[in-house]
């Protein structure tokens, strides 16, 4: 019998607005990495009324890019992000595991409210982790 091949995708895009001011910080080596917060809505019906439920996640920024965005968003600031989603596992304060999913970008565009459609800023070596 075949074996069925199923394709290993790990790709993401959202839209939201910043929850934060960027956060950039370097490592040790100098890499630069920024995190920031988005929120994004997803519309839906029950029972026969249309519903809004808003949803937060991390996202990740590595290198030029997270130095370039850093200069350029702010709280509230429309974005829309490409990358792959991660796994993070860390132990809380009370000694418990604890995993969140956030987004490691590979491109964010800022979306403008003026007529341009939006400001894109991007990296090819973004996906690096240090």
């Amino acid at each position: 019998m075949a074996q069925l091949k199923f394709p290993n995708i790990n790709s993401t895009t959202l839209t939201g607005r910043c929850t934060r001011d960027p956060e950039l910080k370097f490592t040790q080596s100098n890499i630069a990495v920024m995190q920031i917060d988005i929120a994004f809505n997803r519309n839906f019906k029950k029972n026969n009324e249309w519903v809004q439920s808003t949803s937060y996640i991390q996202i990740t920024v590595w290198r030029d890019l997270a130095e370039k965005l850093a200069k350029e968003i702010r709280k509230g600031s429309p974005v829309f992000v490409e990358g792959y989603l991660e796994m993070e596992e860390y132990q809380n304060r009370e000694n418990q595991k604890v995993q969140k999913m956030k987004l490691v970008a590979s491109k964010v565009h800022i979306l403008e409210k003026d007529d341009s459609n939006y400001n894109q800023v991007e990296s090819s070596d973004n996906d690096e982790m240090i």
